[in-house]
């Protein structure tokens, strides 16, 4: 998906009947994330994506450019960036 510059994008994980244990009905997923080349995308799950602030600690629910994440189906992925960057997006099943 194309990630618009400085604009709040967001993805919501999908319903994936069938996968997890045998009655499991909202089974972990890992999202595993793939980037454009120099792409910096700051991601977060049911927070707005953002960068923090410039030279100082703060709480952020955003991470820059993570490989992955544990998520369950209708969790609501944000993503946020400086560019208009590519991001790949890909559900496999998590026990």
């Amino acid at each position: 998906m194309q990630i618009n510059c400085t604009t709040d994008t967001t993805l919501t994980v999908p319903s994936i009947s069938g996968l997890g244990r045998i009655g499991n009905t909202n089974p972990k997923l890992l999202a595993i994330f793939s980037y454009q080349s120099g792409a910096t995308v700051f991601v977060a799950n049911g927070a707005d994506a953002a960068p923090g602030g410039a030279d100082t600690f703060a709480a952020n629910a955003s991470v820059i450019n993570p490989t992955g994440r544990i998520v369950y189906a209708g969790d609501v992925l944000h993503f946020y960036s400086l560019a208009q960057d590519e991001v790949t997006v890909e559900f496999q099943a998590w026990q």
